[in-house]
């Protein structure tokens, strides 16, 4: 009896690896079909130059720096910005590109370009990045560290724009521990990593707006008026590395706004 019932059963599972087999051999065909698709539309029928310049966001000065240009995830092209003229690349073969821009003083663009049938027609698109300054802050502060424990609260203001606030505290002997209320302990960049004994990173960014961030302190009950609290506040953007976005502190370099903003609080005797 169970010999008979043996035969049904695998015939039953061949048939679903079939099945499976062919299923699989059916997606990976589509997969293809649609990649080959994807690149015919996004390759074009000839080449185009394009002319790349970099402007300031508001006063739209031309800006020196440098480019880069990709097309996906490949890095196509890259070189110097000219604040007094556009800068030809010849034979672009690919639509759908993505363009950074990165000059001293401003935060890294990017622009992605479709060219319309006019400009492949003419054979020949300007593509404009428009870059942001670094802006200022403003640290405001009411509070004081006399408690043995408690909060401090900052009220910052930014001129311009300041991107992705973070901050690093340095405390003395006499407090225990502080932090930053709303995520846990931030990897402490290299420039900062003797110094200093907590990081963190808000993801917060000002645009001549305002915020408030609150940290809490604990410390022990004998303290003196050397023992203080120093936070220091600084953005963080982006660089390119290989073609990968990378954070602006990076190897004990600062890459993004050169401007550090500290706020020190001090036990009262």
């Amino acid at each position: 009896m169970n010999n008979k019932g043996e035969a049904p059963i695998g015939a039953i599972i061949l048939v679903i690896l079939l099945v499976l087999v062919f299923l699989g051999g059916f997606t990976l065909m589509l997969i293809l079909i649609n990649q080959k698709t994807s690149d015919k539309q996004n390759h074009l029928e000839k080449v185009i130059s394009v002319y790349v310049n970099n402007v300031d966001n508001q006063s739209k000065t031309q800006l020196d720096g440098k480019f880069y240009i990709f097309y996906e995830s490949e890095l196509i092209e890259k070189g110097n910005l000219d604040k007094r003229s556009l800068v030809e690349i010849k034979n672009i073969s690919y639509n759908r590109l993505k363009v950074y821009c990165k000059s001293d003083g401003y935060y890294l663009s990017n622009i992605e370009k479709n060219f319309t049938q006019i400009e492949i027609y003419n054979n020949a698109s300007k593509i404009t990045c428009n870059s942001v300054p670094y802006g200022d802050l403003r640290i405001e502060s009411d509070s004081n560290i006399n408690s043995n424990e408690g909060y401090i609260k900052l009220d910052i203001t930014s001129k311009r724009q300041f991107n992705n606030i973070s901050g690093v505290i340095s405390w003395k002997s006499g407090t225990i521990w502080v932090k930053y209320l709303n995520k846990d302990t931030d990897k402490i960049p290299d420039r900062f990593k003797d110094e200093n004994d907590y990081a963190f990173n808000t993801n917060i960014s000002l645009d001549d707006s305002n915020t408030t961030i609150l940290l809490e302190y604990k410390a022990i009950e004998n303290r003196n008026s050397d023992d203080c609290i120093t936070i220091t506040i600084f953005d963080n953007d982006f660089y390119l590395d290989e073609g990968k976005l990378k954070i602006s502190d990076y190897n004990g370099e600062n890459l993004g706004n050169p401007k550090d903003f500290t706020k020190t609080f001090c036990y009262e005797e």
